[in-house]
């Protein structure tokens, strides 16, 4: 197996996917507990196993960061008690 080199920067949002990452993280942030785990754990699960079929490090850690700006959207409009 080879190493994953560390991207000088990530690539995000760069296609109709990147809406996908955003909404998938959103939803995982509002639905409950043991549902918002799942989301992620598969998510992230099946991100990292396309690492193995050579996408690069760079465009998985964007998609990271597109879902994860998703959840922070969704915990703000949680936060601020809008109901969904």
């Amino acid at each position: 197996m080879r190493p994953c080199p560390i991207p000088a920067h990530t690539v995000i949002f760069t296609d109709q996917g990147s809406a996908w990452h955003l909404a998938m993280g959103a939803i995982a942030g509002v639905v409950p507990p043991p549902w918002n785990l799942a989301a992620v754990a598969m998510f992230t699960g099946y991100e990292v196993s396309k690492l193995k079929n050579g996408e690069s490090a760079a465009r998985t850690g964007g998609k990271f960061l597109e879902f994860g700006l998703g959840l922070v959207a969704a915990g703000l409009l949680v936060a601020l008690g809008v109901k969904l």
